[in-house]
């Protein structure tokens, strides 16, 4: 009679220096693996900063180095300020000019929130601010802090010369999933967006918009689309749930223009 005989498998792995080392199968990769995932969160940054209205909790516009907030074209000082991250993080700090703010859960907002869609106002003063943005790999500050994100902004409430402050005008305009209807990301020009790393394929645009907006007006590769309800999303909604909308690959123009009912409008 023969002897059967196991053949033990072995799986390799590289270790910290890189060093080749054997792991039964039975033993698979809760070793190899551990290693990576603290690599990870030692890593983790500040990916995008999103200012929003508390109101509504729609987007307003991305939040970078240099910005105005202006209220009065706003139409509320009830804000938010929403900080996303590479990987997800243990805690996000926001220090607004020395007055600090701990947020440990998504959507990490300086003010926190009530729901992952219902943002607690944050109110900021006028004058200048220096906003810097930490991520934590642990809950309240601790763990390995990534790169800090420092933001200057300046927060006015009136017009600016030559500015309407009710005039209709398109904020920001923001990639959305339509199958959770969160926001992805802010579309600014001359970005690319990689389909195969989107949460979903069904997305949407919404526009954000200020003043007494009544309507907007997409022009898609040339095509117009004409929204007139908020939220004011190129592929429609049904009772703000958002329409899935295909966005083909390739190069593309898309301007949004807000109008009032008295057809006032600006582009952007």
């Amino acid at each position: 009679m023969r002897r059967s005989s196991i053949v033990k498998k072995w799986l390799k792995f590289l270790d910290r220096r890189n060093r080749v080392i054997a792991r039964p199968a039975t033993q698979p990769y809760r070793d190899a693996v551990e290693p990576l995932e603290r690599r990870r969160l030692l890593s983790a940054a500040i990916s995008s900063v999103t200012l929003y209205n508390a109101d509504s909790d729609q987007p307003i516009t991305a939040l970078t180095d240099g910005a105005t907030i202006n209220l009065a074209a706003i139409g509320t000082n009830r804000l938010s300020v929403v900080a996303r991250t590479s990987f997800q993080a243990g805690s996000v700090n926001f220090d607004d000019s020395g007055s600090r703010t701990i947020e440990n859960y998504v959507p990490y907002a300086i003010a926190g929130d009530k729901s992952d869609t219902d943002f607690n106002a944050w109110t900021p003063f006028i004058g200048t601010h220096k906003l810097t943005i930490t991520a934590f790999s642990g809950a309240n500050r601790t763990g390995a802090a990534g790169p800090s994100k420092v933001i200057n902004f300046t927060v006015v409430n009136g017009a600016t010369p030559n500015q309407n402050p009710l005039a209709p005008t398109v904020t920001a305009l923001t990639l959305h999933n339509a199958d959770n209807d969160q926001p992805i990301t802010a579309l600014t020009d001359g970005m690319s967006i990689n389909l195969a790393t989107l949460p979903s394929r069904n997305v949407n645009i919404v526009a954000s918009t200020a003043g007494a907006t009544s309507r907007v007006v997409y022009v898609f590769n040339g095509t117009t689309i004409n929204e007139n309800y908020t939220p004011f999303a190129i592929g429609g909604d049904n009772q703000g749930n958002l329409n899935p909308w295909t966005l083909p690959t390739g190069t593309h123009t898309l301007t949004a223009t807000a109008f009032s009912a008295t057809e006032q409008s600006n582009t952007r």
